[in-house]
């Protein structure tokens, strides 16, 4: 019996190609621009380099620079506005408040930027609370004890917990951890891949037979 659902936000909860993960990047390109005196290929390559060592560009950014991760978030994420790229989705709203399980949001994004995402959305009362970087200490997917924490939260066994994400090495952590795991995407491994987050409940009839 599946008692919870930890939903990623970005990619997952809306469509891969609205663009507004992608100017999130631009942003952190920009403040690795600005706070290191790099020009912006080089920037973007350190992006980069630091999001697939650490999980999160900023946690990397503290780890080798000592650059405090607040500092990455307020320039980059939560100066973003949601409401530029996102609509109000009540098909997506009623799917979710159909669920008979505990929805929650898991993201390496903060609480500010997640209730903005859900509240354009028109989502956030779908969910009993937000799971945010700060909460986690910083240490975000695809890092284990960014799903162990949540689950010692919550009061659960990882067999009692769906994952939904749109990054297979987040999936593959989760996996790992016997946390039960749907892949956003064309393909990859995971319990389940699907192309929608919309598709959900099929995924969840299949775990009721």
């Amino acid at each position: 019996m599946i008692e919870a659902i930890l939903f990623d936000l970005d990619k997952t909860l809306y469509p891969a190609d609205v663009g507004l993960q992608e100017q999130g990047d631009e942003r952190i390109t920009s403040f690795l621009c600005d706070r290191l005196g790099l020009d912006r290929p080089q920037a973007d390559a350190l992006r980069l380099r630091l999001w697939r060592r650490y999980g999160t560009t900023a946690r990397g950014l503290q780890v080798e620079y000592g650059v405090p991760q607040q500092e990455l978030y307020a320039y980059a994420i939560d100066a973003l506005q949601p409401a530029d790229f996102l609509a109000p989705d009540p098909a997506l709203a009623d799917m979710l408040t159909r669920l008979p399980q505990r929805l929650y949001v898991l993201t390496n994004s903060t609480l500010r930027y997640a209730r903005k995402v859900l509240d354009v959305l028109g989502i956030t009362a779908c969910f009993e609370d937000i799971f945010d970087i700060q909460w986690l200490g910083w240490i975000g997917k695809p890092h284990a004890t960014a799903y162990t924490k949540p689950l010692a939260a919550l009061g659960l066994r990882p067999y009692q917990v769906l994952f939904i994400d749109d990054a297979p090495h987040n999936i593959a952590s989760a996996r790992r951890l016997g946390i039960i795991t749907v892949l956003v995407a064309h393909k990859g491994e995971a319990d389940f891949v699907i192309h929608s987050v919309m598709e959900l409940p099929r995924v969840l009839d299949r775990l009721r037979r």
